[in-house]
C-alpha cells in the first residue's frame, strides 16, 4: 500500500469504525494488546535503568495506539 492511500486509510469511517471493532474489549487483538503493552513496559523498565531519559521518534506509527501508550513512560 503506497504512503498516500495508507495515510487516508482511516478517513473512511467505515473502515476506521472496523478498526475500533478490531480492538474492541476482549477482542483477540484486544488480548494480544494486552501483553503487548505489558512487554512495552519491561522494555522501558530496562532502558531506564542504563538511561536517565529516553527518547521516541514518532515516524510512520500508523494510528499511534502504540506512541501514545508509551508517551507516559518516555
Amino acid at each position: 500500500m503506497n504512503n498516500d492511500k495508507y495515510s487516508k486509510t482511516f478517513l473512511d469511517p467505515a473502515y476506521a469504525n472496523s478498526y475500533e471493532m478490531r480492538y474492541s474489549c476482549h477482542s483477540y487483538d484486544d488480548i494480544l494488546w494486552s501483553i503487548e503493552k505489558h512487554q512495552l513496559r519491561k522494555i522501558i523498565a530496562d532502558i531506564r535503568k542504563s538511561h536517565r531519559y529516553i527518547n521516541y521518534l514518532d515516524f510512520a506509527v500508523g494510528t499511534g495506539r502504540i506512541i501514545s501508550f508509551i508517551e507516559n513512560y518516555v
